[in-house]
């Protein structure tokens, strides 16, 4: 039987036991430094509480069982290739990590092990993004164009995702959507930015990514004071310019979609998202298949990342992400 493992015991570590008790799954130990919130947790699933991940690294010799990282990115790296070294499969929250080198030791490490790598973008499962998806074959649209997201929420209740900044926070998943939708290699980027909360990290962001074969996707988001309460409701407002028609959608229900035989309305039913991506990656880890959202996914977003990174800070620059 497959054990799995949390690593941060936050809003999201919460987030992932709840789902995973609800597919049955064997949550063997929860992490955090934080030794109250690991107890906490543990309590609540069965689990054994531990202040520090390397003592469950120490207490379990892992053949093929799975940790999922749910810590702030900058501690990602060195959690994920201590796991790996000690044959744990990896589950991680987005982003990958805090930087492109480290998002790569990570992958690096995994891939000389065999270890599989999945990654937490959990929108490609929302019931809302799933079935635009579906819908693009099925209602005769063509290619998807060109790509809109506009990504808005109210101040976080937590500094450091300021200090992290709205790109690698919010927009990753914008990005890992874009590229979903496209099925083409992103080969620029231009990124502009707000500093206006005064944080490390920017509030808004106003990115343009160019693909192979002309297709485009322009990214907005950010964080605003005395914004209404949208956090995962309706704080994503997208559009998908496709050859032959077109789908315009609001999270996490409405879908309205233009093609040759005319308008339709679709109120879509959300499901349990977290549960969806971690049941898929758990599937894959016991029939011994690479995940369908893998670690190469959440690559890609870091180059992109730090490619809008580099944009702002040279004037909104056109920045080669093919080097």
């Amino acid at each position: 039987m497959v054990k799995v493992f949390i690593i941060g015991c936050g809003k999201i570590g919460n987030k992932y036991v709840d789902a995973l008790k609800e597919l049955g799954i064997n949550i063997a130990g929860v992490s955090d430094i934080e030794f109250e919130r690991a107890k906490e947790l543990a309590a609540s699933c069965g689990a054994e509480p531990f202040k520090d991940y390397k003592q469950i690294l120490s207490k379990y010799k892992s053949k093929g069982d799975i940790a999922c990282i749910t810590t702030p990115p900058w501690c990602r790296r060195d959690i994920a290739v201590a796991f790996a070294q000690g044959n744990f499969h990896i589950f991680c929250e987005k982003p990958l990590s805090n930087s492109l080198k480290s998002a790569r030791e990570i992958i690096e490490t995994a891939d000389s092990l065999g270890i599989r790598v999945g990654m937490g973008f959990k929108m490609r499962y929302e019931s809302i993004f799933a079935q635009a998806k579906m819908d693009l074959k099925k209602l005769d649209l063509g290619e998807v164009q060109y790509v809109f997201i506009n990504y808005f929420q109210p101040l976080p209740n937590r500094e450091w995702y300021l200090d992290m900044g709205v790109t690698s926070d919010l927009l990753v998943h914008a990005m890992d959507l874009a590229n979903w939708y496209l099925v083409s290699r992103p080969v620029s980027i231009r990124a502009s930015f707000n500093y206006n909360l005064k944080r490390t990290g920017e509030d808004k962001a106003f990115i343009e990514i160019k693909y192979n074969n002309d297709k485009r996707a322009i990214l907005t988001g950010g964080y605003l004071h005395n914004y209404p309460e949208v956090a995962g409701t309706e704080d994503i407002i997208f559009e998908l310019v496709c050859s032959e028609g077109y789908i315009v959608g609001r999270r996490p229900d409405f879908l309205l979609i233009r093609n040759k035989s005319g308008t339709i309305k679709k109120h879509i039913k959300p499901v349990n998202a977290f549960k969806q991506e971690l049941a898929s990656f758990i599937s894959a880890i016991k029939k011994n298949r690479f995940p369908p959202i893998s670690g190469i996914d959440g690559l890609k977003t870091q180059v992109m990342i730090e490619g809008a990174l580099n944009s702002s800070k040279k004037n909104s620059a056109e920045i080669n992400l093919e080097e």
